[in-house]
């Protein structure tokens, strides 16, 4: 996933990496990426399981209506291993793929824009206020953590009741929309009009 995504550095056509929103006047797909990466937030790399979290980190200037929707998509199917690194590549090369080929957004729930940057502008910090927000945001880290860990307790016990090698079905929620039985490439699948 890491190696797919560092190929969207630079500057580049988006077309198909986000949802077409012509309908609000957008008629220019290009974008500049700073900075993208995937990492994984286990400290064993050795040993990655389906419990491990992913982050994509990227930088830019501006996005597309749905960009890093449908860039995770095409990111989790890369992790899933049905496609390879370079569908990035296809994808933003509108001369050999003018259309964009039907896939799923992921969801959007694990979405958090981090950080906006203002050139010029000095915010100001209600030291009250970030105390509150790190109050909160403490609150809801240790409820959140107490129910994962309930459930991956649960997890352990059942896999081990199940001979089965793969149990690794985290990554099926993340993709929206219908999947058929049997996967066929992005590139061979039918293109948007």
């Amino acid at each position: 996933m890491d190696k797919s995504i560092k190929y969207t550095v630079g500057d580049h056509d988006f077309r198909n990496i986000c949802k077409m929103d012509v309908a609000n006047g957008v008629i220019n797909f290009k974008r500049t990426i700073i900075d993208a990466k995937v990492s994984i937030s286990n400290q064993n790399i050795e040993k990655v399981t389906g419990y491990d979290m992913c982050e994509l980190e990227i930088t830019s200037q501006a996005f597309l209506w749905h960009q890093i929707r449908c860039l995770m998509g095409i990111l989790l199917l890369v992790g899933q291993r049905k496609e390879e690194p370079e569908i990035i590549l296809k994808l933003l090369d509108i001369e050999t793929c003018p259309q964009k080929p039907q896939y799923n957004m992921a969801h959007e729930v694990p979405l958090n824009l981090w950080y906006c940057d203002y050139e010029g502008v000095e915010w100001f910090i209600d030291k009250n206020e970030l105390i509150n927000t790190i109050k909160t945001l403490q609150q809801d880290w240790a409820l959140n953590t107490i129910k994962s860990t309930m459930i991956k307790n649960m997890l352990t016990k059942l896999e081990n009741l199940v001979n089965c090698a793969n149990t690794d079905f985290q990554s099926d929620c993340l993709l929206l929309g219908v999947r058929s039985k049997i996967y066929q490439p992005l590139m061979k699948r039918e293109m948007c009009g």
